[in-house]
């Protein structure tokens, strides 16, 4: 239902600030650099939902600098799978929990939008 991949907004102010989003491994909490952007903002950017990603912005030559971690967590549609399990039997609800892993539909990015301000006029 939902894919791997999730659409997020990262909005920064100001608008010409540098992006960076980390893509970060749960196993050793560290990442490559996944996106690298430098634009007008809002972007809009798409993320993989099973793993965390660390956004940052900051202006060249500057110490303004923001920080926000994206995380993943289990989906209204997932507890409501779980929560209906004695309905559905184990079959029914076990194929559906199955589905939805494998496609990553189990995750949603958490905040849903990033909204950083650095504190610096345009």
């Amino acid at each position: 239902m939902h894919g791997t991949h999730q659409r997020m907004v990262l909005d920064v102010r100001p608008s010409w600030a540098e992006v960076v989003v980390v893509d970060v491994d749960p196993s050793t909490g560290r990442g490559g650099v996944e996106f690298v952007y430098s634009a007008v903002s809002p972007l809009v950017v798409s993320l993989r939902r099973s793993r965390s990603h660390h956004v940052s912005a900051s202006i060249p030559g500057e110490e303004a600098r923001g920080e926000v971690t994206l995380t993943p967590t289990l989906t209204a549609w997932t507890w409501g799978n779980l929560i209906w399990f004695p309905l559905g039997g184990p079959l029914g609800v076990g194929v559906a929990l199955l589905v939805d892993w494998l496609i990553g539909g189990i995750w949603e990015l958490e905040p849903d939008r990033v909204v950083i301000d650095l504190g610096r006029a345009p």
